[in-house]
């Protein structure tokens, strides 16, 4: 695959994603409040901090998994 074939299509799978994980923001809210208001001593984050930051970890999948898919998607024959 060419370097910047490659690119491009990391680039638009990855925007995909991310408008996906952009949808767990209304589901993460309640999910971050309960946990603070059940914490004995809750950071001093305001919640929009603490949202954002729960949304590292699948922001980093996403590159994982993009990345794994089209480096291994040739090999494996499969075509778009």
């Amino acid at each position: 695959m060419k370097r910047k074939s490659f690119w491009k299509s990391f680039l638009a799978l990855f925007v995909f994603g991310l408008i996906g994980i952009f949808f767990f923001i209304p589901s993460l809210i309640p999910l971050i409040e309960g946990q603070l208001q059940s914490m004995a001593n809750p950071p001093d984050l305001p919640l929009g901090l603490l949202v954002l930051l729960s949304l590292i970890n699948p922001l980093i999948l996403l590159a994982g998994a993009v990345l794994a898919g089209l480096l291994t998607a040739p090999k494996a024959g499969l075509v778009s």
